[in-house]
C-alpha cells in the first residue's frame, strides 16, 4: 500500500475536502482526486460517500481512517528514532497552546529550542485549554498546555508547570478604570467587555466569579481571536481579559489585577504512558529541565 496515497486520504479527511487538502500537501487537486481514486481502486471499496460531495466518510472510510492514522504516526516514529540514532533531533514539533501563552510566553523558549535543533520545523495549534485538555486525555495529540492547581489533579497526564498569572482586566489609557490599581468583580457589572468565547478557561474563570459577585458584565464582542480582543480596547473604549505577562508589550494598555484574586497555572502536558515522536518528547523533556533549572 501506497504511503503517499494514505497521506493523502487522511489529510483529505483532516482539512474537511479535496481541495483544502491540495494547499496543505502543495498539490493540485485533480492529483489529490486522482490519488484517492488509486487508493479505492486498490482496497476494492469506496471511502467516501458520493451523495454528500464526497466529504463524508463510509464505513469503510472510516475503518481505513483509523489505521492509516496510526500507520502515518508509527512511520513518523520511526523517522524520528533512526535520525535519532544519528545524532540529529528532525522532524516536527507539534504543540497546542492558547493563544496568550503562544503570544507572549513561548516564542523565547521555543526560538531556543529550535535554535539548539536547526533541522526541526514546528506547528503550533492554537485552541482552548479546556479543549487541549480533552485532546489529551483522549490521546489525540501529543502536547498541549492546560490549566490546572495540582498535578495529582490530572492522573491520566503528565505536566510540566510554565508559569502561573494573575487574571487581569485590559483597558485603554482613556477607560475610567485606567487610573485605578485594582478592579474588583462588583465593578465589571454592565461594563462593555469583548471577550473570548465560552470554553475557554479564562472567560469561564471569569463568570464564575461574577457569578459570585452578582456582576453581568456586557458582552458586547465574543471571539477567540485575541489581536481582535485587543484592538477593539483600543478602539472602542471597553475592556478584556488578560494575564500579567500581557503588560510588558502591550504598554498602551493597562493591565489591572482583578479583586478578589484569580490565579491561572498554566502547565505543558502530555498524555501518561503513550509513545511520543522523538521530536515531541524531547521538547517536553527540554521544558522540563529548563525550567526546573
Amino acid at each position: 500500500m501506497d504511503l503517499k496515497r494514505l497521506k493523502v486520504f487522511v489529510t483529505v479527511v483532516e482539512q474537511g475536502g479535496f481541495s483544502a487538502a491540495a494547499r496543505v500537501l502543495h498539490m493540485a487537486q485533480p492529483a489529490v482526486s486522482i490519488a484517492i481514486m488509486k487508493l479505492e481502486e486498490e482496497l476494492g471499496v469506496s471511502l467516501f460517500d458520493p451523495a454528500v460531495n464526497r466529504r463524508q466518510l463510509t464505513h469503510e472510510g472510516e475503518h481505513l481512517l483509523q489505521h492509516a492514522t496510526h500507520v502515518l504516526r508509527e512511520v513518523e516514529v520511526l523517522q524520528e528514532e533512526l535520525n535519532g540514532l544519528r545524532g540529529m533531533l528532525v522532524g516536527q514539533l507539534s504543540l497546542a497552546c492558547p493563544s496568550i501563552l503562544a503570544t507572549y510566553f513561548l516564542p523565547g523558549l521555543l526560538g531556543m529550542f529550535m535554535t539548539e535543533h536547526p533541522q526541526l520545523t514546528a506547528s503550533i495549534s492554537q485552541y482552548g485549554t479546556k479543549d487541549i485538555e480533552q485532546n489529551l486525555r483522549g490521546r489525540m495529540i501529543d502536547l498541549g498546555v492546560i490549566v490546572g492547581e495540582l498535578p495529582e489533579n490530572h492522573s491520566e497526564l503528565e505536566v510540566v508547570p510554565l508559569i502561573q498569572q494573575r487574571l487581569c482586566l485590559a483597558v485603554n489609557e482613556k477607560h475610567k478604570f485606567a487610573h485605578r490599581s485594582y478592579v474588583r468583580y462588583t465593578d465589571v457589572h454592565r461594563l462593555p467587555m469583548f471577550i473570548y468565547e465560552s470554553g475557554y478557561y479564562i472567560r469561564d474563570a471569569f463568570m464564575h466569579e461574577c457569578n459570585l459577585a452578582g456582576a453581568e458584565p456586557d458582552l458586547r464582542l465574543q471571539a477567540n481571536f485575541l489581536p481582535l480582543l485587543l484592538q477593539m480596547v483600543r478602539d472602542g473604549g471597553g475592556a478584556t481579559l488578560g494575564l500579567e505577562l500581557m503588560r510588558e508589550r502591550e504598554t498602551d494598555l493597562r493591565l489591572l489585577p482583578l479583586v478578589p484574586a484569580t490565579k491561572v497555572q498554566l502547565m505543558l502536558a502530555k498524555p501518561k504512558n503513550k509513545t511520543l515522536s522523538v521530536t515531541n518528547q524531547a521538547f517536553f523533556d527540554w521544558m522540563k529541565s529548563y525550567l526546573d533549572a
